[in-house]
């Protein structure tokens, strides 16, 4: 079964069955054991669900999986999400709370968790509206961590090009701008200057902003219109 990918599904009661440990981080760094539902873990995640099957994997036998690579506070908020569907957010740091948000969309996208990967591009849509801001020291966690194509790369190629906020052209952040954000960014421009659209977004359109074309959906799934 496919992971959901979008919000009204959701995990039915005989899925909170039996514990599984997941430890995140390394011995020389921060880590972390946690103790998750089998079941409610594999639903969402489609990393976690091949993992867990039984006789197939170590993983799936034993019920322990181990991800050195992890960043433990990241795993924490995607834990916290898991079991609420609330994200984290609100921080007094404007590129602290977009780079939460984007270390669990490229934790979503490592561990096939689809549902997680649309709800932040939703959030950083959000985020946007709130405090008009884009901050140029994210380029270089997005570029670093997504192939050319991924969806979070062409919502922040999208937002770059069409909100046009002056900040981004300042000579103190020509430092942050990574060579191929600046490619992809241009071309787009060019492009939507080519077909004609090369028109400034302000708030209220991005707000408007149809973000499914941003999403990891299942072929021919697309996202219900908001009225």
């Amino acid at each position: 079964m496919s992971p959901p990918s979008t919000p009204e599904k959701l995990p039915t009661a005989n899925l909170f069955d039996e514990i599984i440990i997941v430890t995140v981080g390394k011995e020389l760094k921060p880590f972390k054991t946690f103790s998750l539902h089998k079941g409610v873990v594999s639903y969402y995640s489609g990393y976690f669900q091949a993992a867990l099957k039984e006789n197939t994997f170590q993983e799936g036998q034993s019920k322990r999986i181990e991800l050195p690579d992890e960043e433990v506070e990241t795993f924490e908020h995607f834990v916290g999400w898991l079991y609420t569907r609330v994200l984290p957010g609100n921080s007094d740091d404007y590129t602290a709370e977009y780079n939460g948000l984007i270390k669990l969309w490229i934790l979503g996208d490592k561990r096939q968790i689809p549902l997680l990967m649309n709800v932040t591009i939703d959030a950083m849509r959000d985020v946007l509206v709130k405090r008009w801001i884009l901050p140029r020291m994210s380029l270089g966690l997005i570029w670093e961590n997504t192939a050319p194509g991924a969806q979070l790369r062409r919502f922040w190629i999208h937002l770059m090009a069409q909100v046009g906020l002056r900040s981004s052209l300042k000579d103190e952040h020509k430092e942050f701008w990574v060579k191929d954000a600046l490619w992809d960014v241009f071309r787009a421009s060019y492009e939507m200057w080519r077909n004609g659209r090369a028109t400034t977004l302000n708030k209220d359109a991005i707000a408007k902003l149809d973000l499914c074309e941003y999403h990891c959906h299942e072929d021919g799934l697309k996202c219900e219109k908001v009225a």
